[in-house]
């Protein structure tokens, strides 16, 4: 595995975990989670699922690959989804407008 594997797939860490919280918790996405009786996007470690089995389809044509890859994208997109929201309600609650929670079903906000 070389530099520019490592960087690709913290790229793609990266964009799942941002994709994810953006989906669930953006006010650009608001019409979304309110006509969503799913409750997927509402989720964002649920949501991860789905965004990393995209991308691993794009990856890889072995379905044991497809799993692995999968599964491993959602668990470590977890760690910079979980700072990133956390980050969020922290700005929230410093009264920041550009940062604000609107809406989400699973906000505390």
């Amino acid at each position: 595995m070389n530099i520019e594997h490592v960087v690709h797939t913290l790229l793609s860490i990266l964009a799942i975990s941002t994709i994810t919280v953006t989906i669930s918790y953006g006010s650009i996405f608001k019409l979304l989670r309110h006509h969503d009786k799913t409750g997927l996007s509402h989720c964002p470690y649920c949501l991860a699922h789905w965004v990393s089995a995209l991308y691993s389809l794009t990856v890889t044509t072995n379905f044991i690959d497809f799993i692995i890859i999968t599964f491993a994208l959602v668990a470590l997109s977890s760690i910079p989804t979980y700072l990133l929201i956390n980050y969020i309600k922290w700005l929230d609650s410093q009264g920041e407008n550009y940062a604000k929670v609107h809406d989400s079903a699973n906000s505390t906000l």
